[in-house]
C-alpha cells in the first residue's frame, strides 16, 4: 500500500512515485519506428503472428503531461500512464500506418514470432487510468491517427 512504502522511505523531502508506462508513441513509436520509416521508403511492414494482439497507444506528449502532473501534484504512490479508450490490433495499426503514408508501395506481411520472442506475450495491453482521471480530471487527448500523422510529418522533415 501507499502507507507501507512511505514507512520504508520516510524522508519528507523525497517523493517516491511508481509510474506504470504503457505503450507510448511519437518519435520512438514502440517497436514500430523502423517499420514506420521503412514504410515511408516502400519497405513492407511485418506483423507477428495473427496480428490480433491489442495495445492502447498513448502519444508521448500526453504521457509526459501525465507524468508531470503525477510528479508535481500526485497524491498516490502508483499510477498507470497511458490511453485506454483507443485499443487497436497490430494488424489495424499497420493498416493505419500504411494509410498515413501517401503513395507507399509497402505491403502488410504477417510472419511467425521469432524463437527468442517471449512465448507468453500478452494478447492485450490496455492501462486502467481511472485513478489518474479521478485525481486530475483529464485524459490523454491525442488519438492514434493524429499521432501517426504528426509522426509522419516529423519523420518526413527530419529523417528522409
Amino acid at each position: 500500500t501507499d502507507r507501507s512504502l512511505e514507512n520504508l522511505f520516510p524522508l519528507k523531502w523525497c517523493k517516491l512515485i511508481a509510474v506504470q508506462m504503457n505503450v507510448c508513441f511519437d518519435i520512438y513509436f514502440e517497436h514500430s519506428t523502423i517499420k514506420f520509416t521503412g514504410a515511408m521508403n516502400d519497405q513492407d511492414i511485418t506483423v507477428f503472428g495473427h496480428g490480433k494482439q491489442t495495445r492502447a497507444y498513448c502519444n508521448i506528449d500526453d504521457a509526459v503531461g501525465m507524468i508531470k502532473n503525477i510528479c508535481l501534484k500526485g497524491k498516490h504512490f502508483v499510477y498507470n500512464v497511458g490511453k485506454m479508450d483507443e485499443e487497436i490490433t497490430a494488424i489495424k495499426l499497420a493498416e493505419r500506418v500504411l494509410k498515413t503514408i501517401p503513395n507507399s508501395k509497402s505491403k502488410l506481411i504477417q510472419i511467425d514470432y521469432p524463437n527468442e520472442y517471449p512465448k507468453d506475450e500478452p494478447m492485450r495491453r490496455c492501462p486502467n487510468i481511472d485513478k489518474y482521471y479521478e485525481e486530475f480530471k483529464q485524459k490523454p487527448s491525442i488519438g492514434i491517427d493524429e499521432g501517426l500523422y504528426n509522426f509522419y510529418q516529423y519523420a518526413k522533415k527530419n529523417w528522409l
